[in-house]
């Protein structure tokens, strides 16, 4: 008994002693990395540039910091920190000179002396891409027409600006009179003279800082629609059964949306597609199939589209009263 009790105790010992040297974490060992070796400047131009250096060999690097200095080879500032061995640095100045070192950093917080520093000066050279994803929305806005223009920045960091250009047809050159602004957003509203049923056509230019331009985007166009006239139901009218909805269509090619709300602004019930209305003509909509709840006050109204995110132009909404009881 007694010798098992010792076994026991033992054991117990063992085990003990096991998980305390299970909770002990590894001691930082106050060695710093050495400092990283061939930093070099593989890229240099329009306002950027491009570092590269050799992975340190240590297993427990964590990354490493970049330090810059402009116009200067002592006054170094340090601007960012990457686990990576290469770092891109942009929105840079094309007559600036800039020097670079950089140290190696370990979990433990242990920093590297400096490598050895390289210098560039990213001289404006190649001119910038176009803008991409060119998207233009023409709307009817209460009988005031207008064209939301927007569009993906371009890919270059030197953009200064970009030009607007807009034309009533689509094949013209890039001139001075079909400039509508200069700006330096992604967005315009264009509300300048647009004629409703006229389809315009818009190009956007990049520049630099350097004003060096991009070619132009190709042409991308719209117009803005008249509004439906809504038929039958006429407004605040009472029907006794659902067989049709009746609209003039706008006088332009667009694909067109009946949708019927529980109130005047909400409560949308039914949309239905519709895509072969021919211009300014007078559609009919056969509606058999459409259940709506009897002894109810509906709305209704015609929207149209030329592009397939948001309505060109809408109708008026007219009211109807739904009584399948009166003849």
């Amino acid at each position: 008994m007694r010798s098992y009790k010792h076994i026991l105790i033992i054991f117990i010992l063992l085990n003990i002693s096991c998980r305390k040297n299970d909770l002990i974490e590894p001691a930082d060992d106050y060695v710093p990395p050495l400092p990283p070796i061939k930093l070099e400047v593989y890229s240099a131009f329009d306002g950027q540039v491009g570092l590269s250096w050799r992975k340190n060999m240590e297993p427990d690097i964590e990354g490493y910091l970049v330090y810059r200095s402009i116009n200067d080879t002592s006054d170094f500032t340090y601007i960012t920190f990457t686990i990576n061995n290469y770092y891109i640095d942009g929105n840079l100045e094309y007559d600036s000179t800039y020097y670079y070192r950089i140290a190696a950093k370990d979990f433990d917080g242990n920093i590297s002396g400096f490598s050895d520093m390289v210098s560039a000066k990213p001289v404006n050279i190649f001119p910038p891409y176009n803008p991409v994803y060119l998207y233009v929305y023409a709307r009817n806005n209460s009988g005031n027409p207008e064209i939301e223009v927007s569009w993906s920045p371009a890919y270059d960091n030197d953009i200064s600006h970009y030009e607007i250009y807009r034309s009533a047809v689509v094949n013209y050159t890039l001139q001075d009179q079909y400039l509508l602004l200069k700006s330096a957003d992604n967005y315009f509203l264009d509300t300048n003279n647009i004629e409703l049923l006229k389809k315009y056509y818009y190009r956007i230019v990049s520049v630099d800082k350097g004003g060096l331009k991009s070619s132009g985007t190709e042409p991308v166009s719209d117009y803005a629609l008249n509004v439906p006239e809504l038929l039958y139901p006429g407004n605040n009218t009472t029907i006794n059964k659902i067989d049709e909805f009746i609209f003039r269509a706008a006088s332009a090619p667009a694909s067109y949306e009946l949708i019927i709300q529980t109130s005047e602004h909400e409560g949308v019930i039914h949309n239905v597609p519709i895509f072969d209305a021919e211009p300014d003509s007078v559609y009919a909509l056969k509606a058999d199939n459409l259940y709506l709840n009897p002894y109810i006050k509906y709305y209704w109204k015609i929207a149209a589209y030329t592009k397939d995110r948001k309505p060109n132009s809408v109708s008026k909404t007219f009211s109807f009263f739904y009584n399948p009881g009166q003849n």
